[in-house]
């Protein structure tokens, strides 16, 4: 299986972009992160809604010690204006620079190895200098699926 029929077509941001639109994209394309391209279009990096969460609502401590924590946090809680917060930022502080690409003619198989070996669920379709969208897991069972006939 070649990820040509898998990739997600996705929307790109850029700098000024606001977190807010790069959640919209992902969710509307069911894929955890999208492109981050200069002004000229390239990709430099990568939105992850997995990153930005983390980065922004927990810290280094609170994963070292998840399994102490208790579900009463106090003040250690996401509170409603978070959530406002974090949508209106720009997302230039949360793009991660290592940008992670795959060939649309390259198996599912190596797009599935790439994902494990650097701890993330998704890669970037990529022809040359064409952005042909996301791959990911749900995106590889959904084909899956399709040629199963279900």
């Amino acid at each position: 299986m070649k990820l040509t029929n898998v990739a997600v077509p996705t929307e790109v941001i850029s700098y000024g972009s606001t977190v807010a639109e790069a959640f919209r994209e992902c969710l509307r394309c069911n894929v955890q992160g999208i492109p981050f391209v200069d002004s000229e279009g390239r990709i430099v990096g990568r939105f992850s809604m997995r990153n930005t969460i983390k980065q922004y609502c927990i810290s280094k401590s609170m994963i070292m010690d998840a399994d102490l924590l208790g579900d009463d946090l106090g003040d250690l809680s996401l509170q409603d204006n978070d959530a406002a917060k974090l949508l209106s930022q720009p997302v230039d502080h949360f793009i991660l620079s290592e940008v992670l690409t795959i060939h649309s003619a390259s198996p599912c198989v190596k797009a599935i190895s790439l994902m494990e070996k650097h701890d993330t669920t998704f890669l970037f379709v990529v022809d040359g200098e064409t952005y042909n969208g996301v791959v990911n897991l749900q995106a590889i069972a959904k084909r899956m699926m399709q040629l199963g006939g279900f």
